[in-house]
């Protein structure tokens, strides 16, 4: 089948999910809803939180009827993201035919529990995963002993196959709330120069094509964040996913991105990149000093704290926006909004959008946040000039993701209406 950009490629309910600890009780956990109260939790385990009475009942009906008992023998308020994941899954395989139930592909295949990676061997001798999972399987031994028929074979076997194929669960606005295993999902594989990407569309994981794919065995996702460096992204997923990348982005390089991202002075008059020690612009000589001194700084910083917003004129001066050490410090000080002024807030944001326009391909997701942010702070400062540009690249990127009842076209419409 081939599919046009735009397409719906994939459409499917998770085969079992989990939300963060600190979004268990702000999210809706039959609907994914966040935008509204939440005003019902299950009194029996007291875990489990729903947008309503109607949702609860149709959780009940599927899924949590079997879960309930074991979330409540855990005695745990906010269980740990991938516990209640194995716990889930425990369950759906227990009591709704997991094992042998099949999904069929759009290639005409079907899948099973089964035929899910695991790379148990490479999982257990990463010293965090075995941690993490004897850990677990303490938790479950103690809480709840017999009683969730098991063993540790079966649950080294989920939580193997959780670590490899778990996706996770954004919202519209762009949150990472939680963690799902998908077995339709699964079968996609990656590519930092990914032709596909995937949202949730309330609890439905929905797969669109960011351009013409030929068949279904050729669609790609990306498992990883494609603005890192390569060498970042490939150790990122050697690690994670044990497997060596060698997509078109880690073989090929015809823009030389490589070597922007890990060398981008500025020219501190023009702000224009600096190549050797001229100015590709204005050919002045520049002095770079300061450029690794700042940089030497930043990348000794484990992470970017508030603190660090004293480093940002001298960021602004002497990075370049494709510098990627320069790009991932405005993109995490963005944490820090509060601190930051209207104006700084607007630069940073143009900032990463310059480099998201460079580092990643069209109609990619990882812009609408920044676009839709740039705008709203545009409204408030009511500089207008640039809004209509703003308003026509979101759109056109929108258009081929997002259905057109997707909540984020109402944003749209009021920026439309500013104008």
């Amino acid at each position: 089948m081939v599919y046009k950009k735009g397409d719906e490629i994939l459409k499917c309910f998770p085969f079992s999910y989990s939300f963060r600890e600190e979004h268990q009780h702000k999210v809706c956990d039959f609907c994914f809803s966040t935008g509204q109260a939440i005003i019902s939790r299950c009194s029996r385990c007291c875990v489990i939180y729903y947008c309503g009475k109607q949702c609860q009942r149709s959780s009940w009906k599927e899924a949590h009827k079997h879960e309930c008992k074991y979330l409540k023998m855990l005695d745990i308020k906010e269980p740990p993201m991938d516990l209640l994941l194995i716990i889930r899954t425990l369950c759906k395989l227990r009591y709704d035919g997991g094992y042998s139930k099949k999904v069929s592909l759009p290639n005409g295949r079907s899948r099973r529990f089964g035929d899910l990676m695991s790379h148990k061997e490479n999982v257990l001798m990463d010293p965090q995963l075995y941690t993490t999972f004897y850990r677990y399987i303490g938790i479950i031994r103690n809480k709840l002993g017999g009683a969730l028929e098991t063993n540790e074979s079966e649950v080294l076997d989920i939580f193997t196959k959780m670590s490899i194929n778990s996706a996770f669960i954004l919202n519209g606005k762009f949150l990472n709330f939680g963690s799902c295993l998908s077995l339709e999902f699964s079968a996609i594989d990656h590519s930092c120069r990914p032709n596909a990407v995937y949202m949730f569309i309330g609890r439905t994981l929905v797969v669109k094509a960011l351009c013409d794919i030929a068949n279904f065995d050729d669609v790609r996702v990306t498992y990883t964040d494609i603005t890192q460096p390569r060498s970042m992204r490939r150790q990122f997923l050697k690690d994670q996913y044990f497997f060596d990348c060698n997509c078109e982005e880690c073989t090929e390089d015809p823009l030389n991105l490589e070597k922007l991202k890990s060398h981008s002075p500025c020219c501190p008059e023009c702000q224009n990149l600096v190549d050797g020690n001229k100015c590709m612009s204005c050919n002045k000589e520049v002095d770079l000093s300061q450029y690794y001194q700042i940089k030497k700084i930043l990348m000794k910083k484990k992470e970017v704290d508030a603190k660090s917003r004293s480093l940002l004129k001298e960021v602004f001066k002497y990075f370049h926006p494709f510098d990627y050490v320069a790009f991932y410090y405005c993109n995490a000080l963005l944490s820090y909004k509060d601190l930051l002024t209207l104006n700084e807030l607007q630069i940073l944001n143009e900032r990463i959008l310059l480099a998201l326009r460079k580092y990643v391909y069209d109609y990619d997701i990882l812009m609408l946040p920044f676009l839709m942010y740039l705008m709203n702070i545009l409204m408030k400062k009511n500089e207008l000039k640039s809004l209509p540009s703003l308003l026509l690249e979101t759109k056109t990127i929108m258009d081929v993701i997002y259905p057109k009842n997707h909540s984020l076209y109402d944003e749209l419409n009021y920026v439309r209406l500013i104008l």
